[in-house]
């Protein structure tokens, strides 16, 4: 898959060797992810952050220039936040966990879940195979989410450094 940006490959890592992703750092998954809004989907990755203060994309489908159109998994801060989008902020679904769950230095397995139920009580967050308590942020979910934005490791859109929605 093509990669841009700042990365470097650890040969430590979790399951073999690891990509460093530093900002602007992304890998172009393409096609892969193109779910609609009420068919159930997963995704997570292993991930090893230098800090919990910071925000940034872990794995995302997501066009920014299309009111964000599309879903992610993002850092946030000592949490994890997830995404499913149509437009920004007036018609999706937002969840986050509880802050404190991110440890930095340490690998974390973070897997998001979405039954297609389009409400936030149908997307799980679960870190290292225990599920997380979610705050809903945002519950306005409308028709679809397809669009022709690629798959991205490490960024949550463009490629420009990894990002997030605004706060509504």
């Amino acid at each position: 898959f093509p990669a841009t940006g700042n990365i470097n490959w650890n040969p430590d890592g979790k399951i073999g060797p690891a990509p460093v992703m530093k900002a602007g750092g992304t890998f172009d998954l393409g096609g892969l992810g193109d779910f609609e809004r009420d068919q159930a989907f997963s995704y997570g990755a292993w991930i090893k952050t230098a800090n919990n203060k910071g925000s940034g994309g872990i794995i995302a489908r997501m066009d920014e220039k299309a009111d964000y159109r599309g879903w992610d998994l993002w850092q946030n801060g000592a949490g994890f936040s997830v995404h499913i989008i149509q437009t920004w902020p007036t018609n999706a679904i937002k969840v986050t966990t509880q802050a404190n769950v991110v440890r930095p230095g340490e690998w974390q397995h973070v897997l998001a879940t979405y039954d297609g139920s389009k409400t936030p009580g149908g997307m799980r967050v679960y870190l290292n195979g225990w599920s997380q308590e979610l705050t809903p942020l945002l519950d306005l979910v409308g028709n679809r989410l397809p669009q022709r934005y690629p798959l991205r490791i490490g960024a949550s859109g463009s490629t420009k450094p990894p990002a997030s929605p605004p706060d509504p």
